[in-house]
């Protein structure tokens, strides 16, 4: 019985604050949250809009300065501040910090500013494992879909630099199995097809050491036949 009445006591107190257009609590009623002198509380306060009365929530850091926080239920999404350094007795004008109904997007994209107020979807796109620039499919850690422009690159690689070749017991390709390979294969050994480069693309660090291991065996081959 007692919690029955207890929540009926709470019912009437929030119908009586909804309906206290015409005798809101304007000083509000602070409370010290703390020992060292800061206080927060809640007001009925005009609302920003000027269209009735709206449920403020109000701080102080215990002078005279005091911060107000205010969901304006007549201009739907919209949340408001305002700060007084007078204890309330002027206030300095309202400013939407939050408008809901500005604010748009996709799940996933990263938001940008699309206007002053409003937001959208920017081009970068997280699934929380992998990131696209330019695609919602990325399928690895970062996927560009687009040029990159950039000063330096630089590749970590596992694949050792191909000095092997200069070792004596390295089992070179003479210049006349490399031109063969050439003539039948269209392309340098190791190296991709055009078809192989053209469906699963072309991985730059491991190209440039295949590039690298081709010229230095090449040269090695020039210079032995000398």
């Amino acid at each position: 019985m007692k919690k029955i009445y207890t929540t009926l006591i709470a019912i009437l107190t929030i119908v009586q604050l909804a309906n206290a257009q015409s005798t809101p609590n304007t000083n509000g009623n602070l409370n010290s949250i703390s020992g060292n002198g800061n206080y927060a509380g809640y007001n009925l306060t005009n609302s920003p809009s000027g269209n009735g009365w709206v449920m403020t929530s109000t701080f102080s850091n215990g002078s005279d300065q005091l911060f107000q926080l205010a969901y304006d239920q007549y201009q739907s999404g919209k949340l408001f501040t305002r700060y007084s350094a007078s204890f309330g007795s002027s206030w300095s004008a309202w400013k939407v910090i939050i408008n809901s109904d500005a604010l748009s997007g996709n799940a996933n994209y990263l938001a940008k500013f699309t206007g002053t107020n409003s937001t959208g979807n920017s081009s970068a796109y997280d699934d929380g494992a992998k990131v696209g620039i330019g695609t919602n499919t990325p399928d690895e850690v970062l996927t560009v879909n687009g040029k990159i422009h950039a000063k330096e690159v630089r590749i970590d690689t596992s694949i050792p630099t191909p000095d092997y070749v200069f070792n004596k017991d390295y089992p070179l390709m003479s210049l006349t199995e490399v031109k063969n390979y050439i003539e039948k294969n269209h392309h340098l050994p190791e190296v991709p097809s055009a078809a192989e480069v053209e469906k699963d693309g072309l991985r730059l660090g491991e190209m440039n050491i295949i590039l690298l291991k081709n010229s230095r065996r090449i040269d090695f081959a020039f210079d032995r036949k000398r």
